[in-house]
């Protein structure tokens, strides 16, 4: 559905996982504005490069274990980074706490 303005609104139809929908156009939109938006800051597809994405067909059982395990690929991934912020986070302050004990900025 063209919502106008460089915005188009995508949905699944019946028999079509969403999150399956949604790995395959994240897959193919990224090869496509590479391949048709030549020298362009902003990278771009149109109406019609999606119209004629082709999505492969597999059960929609099938669909929904792919959907599911590319999501949760997404999600673990997400959560990975949080926990390295973290640990970022607590080294920094046992480094602070550290260079605090010895004096921090008094020495110099």
């Amino acid at each position: 559905f063209y919502a106008g303005n460089n915005l188009i609104l995508i949905t699944a139809n019946e028999g079509v996982s969403p999150k399956y929908l949604a790995m395959i156009l994240n897959e193919k939109i990224s090869e496509i504005a590479v391949a048709t938006s030549v020298g362009a800051v902003m990278k771009s597809v149109s109406r019609t490069d999606l119209e004629e994405l082709e999505v492969p067909w597999i059960s929609y059982e099938k669909q929904c274990a792919v959907g599911e395990l590319w999501y949760d690929s997404i999600e673990l991934k997400k959560m990975k980074q949080k926990l390295l912020d973290l640990e970022t986070k607590q080294n920094s302050m046992k480094i602070i706490k550290y260079l605090n004990s010895l004096g921090g900025k008094n020495n110099g």
